[in-house]
């Protein structure tokens, strides 16, 4: 398979995960008691299948390699975590919370690093993952907080998260990950920068 084919599989499989975290993340917002039993096993595999595409993803070598540029250590992360919780789904429910609070807080943080270096290469849509990202921080603050100050945290919460989750790295994807030839800018910088590591 050729290298552009990998990009793009990297980018459906990504926009396909993307969508339906975000699709489980309304379900738990819209009717959180009918999935109360179950989202300990849900999460699980949320997390396990994300963190394959996200793995996918990093070894596709996209143009610009941003989207995925913190995806090795972020998906095996998501790999363990979810395989942990589906070890033990009932028991570890009150770890979820934290857990999921920590990784929108530290992808929210990534993203916005990604935003950054995407506007360096001058894409123009850089600040949509800015502004999402700031998002996701505040809403894994947010839900870390209300765990802190009491162990009975809306399941509706975990909802929003997964959501906005589901959206910042769809969005991520869609404006960051591209398989065609460089702009003038882009590889000014990059000539700019080998210049600076020569110097």
């Amino acid at each position: 398979m050729s290298n552009d084919k990998n990009v793009k599989t990297a980018k459906i499989s990504y926009i396909a995960a993307s969508s339906a975290i975000t699709l489980m993340g309304l379900l738990l917002l819209i009717f959180p008691t009918f999935f109360s039993n179950l989202i300990g096993i849900i999460s699980g595999v949320v997390l396990l299948i994300f963190g394959i595409v996200k793995l996918y993803g990093y070894f596709s070598k996209d143009l610009y390699s941003l989207a995925f540029q913190h995806d090795l250590a972020f998906g095996i992360l998501l790999i363990i975590l979810g395989a942990v919780l589906l070890f033990n789904p009932i028991k570890l429910l009150n770890f979820m919370y934290i857990v999921f609070g920590l990784l929108g807080l530290i992808d929210g943080l990534l993203k916005i690093q990604t935003s950054i270096d995407a506007k360096r290469f001058g894409l123009s849509a850089w600040w949509v993952s800015f502004v999402l990202g700031c998002i996701a921080t505040v809403a894994g603050i947010v839900l870390i907080i209300c765990y802190a100050k009491s162990s009975s945290v809306p399941i509706a919460l975990l909802g929003i998260i997964l959501t906005i989750e589901g959206i910042l790295n769809m969005c991520t994807v869609i404006t960051n990950v591209k398989g065609a030839k460089p702009s003038k800018k882009v590889e000014t910088y990059f000539k700019d920068t080998d210049e600076e590591d020569k110097d």
